[in-house]
């Protein structure tokens, strides 16, 4: 499996998100998001594609060296991944975005890793509490995707914890 196409796509994301948020209202469980969008120094369509080869192996090393074996990780867009952290509330996900960030950062280096340049990640959290009925999978991506937007917009790594809409 090559770095353009790990782990797996957005039809799959779309799927699992969905059997997992059912999962976790069935168990009573938590359920945690993380949308991440990584920046080089270059713009997506003018990277060539070792560069963008390159970039992906750091991000995709730096997000499985952070998560457990029942996590699940996709990349989503051409810059975006996001992370399905099952049983793991706010806090614990906090921590696990924490760790990706800093994973990227000591693979990738000062300057990005070889020919990338430096990369800078925007991570945005979105945690559906035990027991929230009215929730849905499509509830969490949009307060996961704001926070992503709200990180972005701070620059540099950072990570924003997005809320989902007031429960009945």
């Amino acid at each position: 499996m090559n770095a353009l196409s790990w782990p797996f796509e957005q039809p799959r994301l779309d799927v699992t998100l969905e059997r997992e948020v059912a999962r976790s209202l069935r168990r009573r469980a938590a359920l945690s998001l993380l949308l991440l969008e990584v920046r080089g120094p270059v713009d997506t369509a003018d990277r060539d594609e070792p560069m963008e080869q390159r970039m992906l192996a750091y991000v995709t090393g730096a997000i499985a060296l952070s998560l457990r074996d029942e996590d699940i990780a996709c990349r989503y867009e051409s810059d975006r991944f996001a992370v399905i952290l099952p049983d793991i509330g706010v806090r614990q996900a906090r921590l696990v975005a924490g760790k990706i960030c800093a994973n990227l950062e000591a693979l990738a280096g000062d300057d990005g890793g070889p020919g990338c340049g430096r990369l800078s990640v925007s991570v945005g959290l979105a945690s559906l509490p035990p027991a929230r009925p009215a929730e849905s999978d499509d509830a969490l991506f949009a307060a996961a995707d704001r926070a992503c937007a709200v990180a972005r917009e701070i620059g540099g790594i950072c990570v924003v914890e997005g809320a989902l809409p007031a429960g009945p």
